[in-house]
């Protein structure tokens, strides 16, 4: 019996399309999704490693280059108070490269920092390279970093230092702001503690009680959908039921709810 081989390889041409086609359509479809749920805080992650900022700065700008080279600080620590105390100071040291403007920066100040820094290692300007969302996003991701935003209210700030005690910020990043990489998960990435991704994922308070004691919502655990994502995400949400006081959560919560009313100014 002879095989009609024609019939057959059309049939696996077709498949073969078939199956590109929707490899492509979901490339598309989860850089799309995965554009709109990023933070100003990631997108400006990207643009400071893109510059070169953690050249000097060192990873993720918290461990700023010594001497002999020269000192160069890093962004957390408490230095945003001597640095930047103003917002207009983060875009000056951004776009012109010294803390007052172009021009502007006091001969007593740079006396001392030639004085200091015989090297010459000096900020560089960084102005013609950025485009206005750019540089908001920049700012956006300077500001997490270095904890720029300070709570007044005392139940914020104690749920913050246990989010910190407890680990949450190397997975959502610096305050929760980052969308930190995720392999397998729904984005590929893990969602921060604000935004769209947010929205999403937590609905109302009690939502995020669920998250933060059992790891999931019980929205999310009766989604058959959703389960196949939660279950072959690399890094999964932690359940901390049992390692929370009643106190600890509820201040962990205020913070939470404290970020979204500050999200990126």
């Amino acid at each position: 019996m002879k095989v009609k081989w024609r019939p057959i390889l059309t049939v696996a041409v077709l498949i073969l399309v078939a199956v590109e086609t929707a490899f492509f359509a979901r490339e598309i479809w989860l850089r799309y999704w995965s554009k709109r749920g990023v933070t100003a805080e990631t997108r400006g992650y990207r643009i400071a490693r893109k510059l070169g900022c953690f050249t000097c700065h060192g990873p993720g700008a918290v461990r700023g280059m010594k001497a002999p080279v020269g000192e160069v600080p890093a962004w957390d620590g408490g230095n945003w108070f001597m640095y930047t105390p103003k917002d207009e100071h983060i875009r000056n040291w951004i776009v012109y490269g010294n803390q007052y403007g172009p021009g502007k920066e006091k001969p007593e100040i740079r006396a001392q920092r030639k004085k200091t820094n015989p090297s010459k290692l000096y900020m560089p300007a960084f102005g013609d390279l950025l485009n206005s969302q750019e540089l908001s996003d920049l700012i956006a991701f300077y500001k997490a970093v270095a904890w720029y935003r300070q709570p007044d209210d005392p139940v914020v700030e104690k749920g913050r230092e246990i989010a910190g005690k407890k680990g949450c910020f190397h997975c959502h990043g610096p305050e929760g702001r980052l969308n930190m990489p995720n392999p397998g998960s729904f984005k590929g990435y893990i969602p921060a503690w604000y935004g769209p991704d947010f929205r999403e994922l937590v609905k109302n308070e009690t939502e995020l009680r669920e998250w933060i004691l059992n790891g999931v919502s019980e929205r999310f655990r009766k989604n058959p959908a959703a389960n196949v994502f939660l279950t072959r995400q690399k890094i999964r949400m932690p359940a901390y039921r049992g390692q929370l006081t009643e106190a600890e959560l509820d201040a962990i919560v205020a913070y939470i709810q404290w970020m979204n009313r500050t999200p990126d100014e």
